[in-house]
């Protein structure tokens, strides 16, 4: 581990080392048996942990941490995500429930903390910000991170939608408002999408290059679309689907975007209309998005029958 920041102490009874690619099983196992009991909006699959762990651009010999018993069991893990743009560094952990209580989870945040601080400090330019987003329901890793100086900043609902029944949508938005082309996914798109995000988001907000690579990888090309007014991108919906998520039958709407200057013409409402019609047509029970409890997009997502399941909130430290 070529970092300063300090692994928690052996007092813990944890042997600590980085994650490889040779503990993804293992990462996957334990992630399990913490989903259990946690019930996670957004559960740590072994997709997941394979999307933050073997992605482009990490660093998992610096930016992960694995706590192991006396018998070789993975019982802690931590992983860094830094997104260069914004300066921002994400911490995500997960800790095995019967070591719970014993001070491990607050050991391995302090060790993200002092990691991200590293990650920061070396950034030039603007101030950075250190991330960790918590289900609103886990109340006990919430008070955690309020304990280590985090403050609340963001909450994120997300939201489905049922796929069965009177719900099912009819028919695919093929044609959108004033000429304006509903196509299907294509590599041809993905610059157009690109500067339709980084307009609709504003570019200083905007996704990272290492999170958008990864949001492309994962996407199911015959759930995506493109509104297309001409030749040019004016809209995009990206969709994809977690076979390792214990809810097997969802679809996910990462990302829909409108360019502004088109926007409340109808292609969002398009776009989502044959999104939906394409989880249906593969036979998916439900549709699940997350959107900023501040977006005025709620409202689009409410009249198509859209209803909370959940809120994360965010929490951080501004440096």
């Amino acid at each position: 581990m070529t970092t300063t920041a300090p692994p928690p102490g052996a007092h813990l009874g944890l042997t600590w080392r980085a994650l490889t690619a040779a503990d993804v099983d293992t990462a996957a196992a334990l992630a399990a048996r913490a989903e259990a009991v946690d019930r996670s909006l957004h559960p740590f699959t072994r997709g997941r942990i394979e999307g933050l762990l073997l992605s482009p651009g990490t660093e998992p010999e610096r930016d992960s941490l694995a706590g192991f018993d006396s018998a070789g069991v993975l019982r802690a893990a931590g992983l860094l995500q830094t997104e260069p743009s914004h300066p921002r560094v994400m911490l995500w952990a997960t800790l095995d429930p019967a070591w719970r209580g014993r001070g491990v989870g607050r050991a391995l945040l302090g060790w993200q903390e002092g990691r991200a601080r590293e990650i920061l400090t070396a950034a030039p330019g603007r101030r950075g910000r250190i991330g960790v987003l918590v289900d609103e329901h886990l109340a006990d890793r919430r008070r955690m991170c309020v304990a280590a100086g985090y403050a609340p900043t963001r909450t994120v609902h997300n939201l489905e939608r049922a796929l069965a029944g009177d719900e099912r949508p009819t028919a695919p938005g093929a044609t959108g408002p004033a000429g304006v082309r509903i196509v299907g996914w294509s590599a041809a798109a993905v610059d157009g999408a690109r500067a339709v995000h980084d307009v609709a988001f504003d570019r200083v907000a905007a996704q990272d290059p290492q999170l958008w690579s990864g949001m492309l990888r994962r996407l199911r090309p015959a759930w995506s679309f493109v509104a297309m007014d001409g030749a040019e991108v004016v809209g995009f919906v990206i969709s994809s689907h977690d076979p390792d998520d214990g809810d097997a039958r969802v679809a996910y709407s990462d990302l829909l975007a409108v360019r502004p200057d088109r926007a409340g013409a109808g292609i969002g409402r398009a776009l989502l209309t044959t999104a939906l019609h394409a989880y249906s047509a593969d036979d998916m029970d439900v549709a699940r998005l997350d959107v900023d409890a501040r977006n005025p997009a709620r409202d689009l997502y409410a009249g198509f029958g859209y209803r909370l399941r959940g809120s994360g909130v965010l929490y951080s430290i501004e440096l």
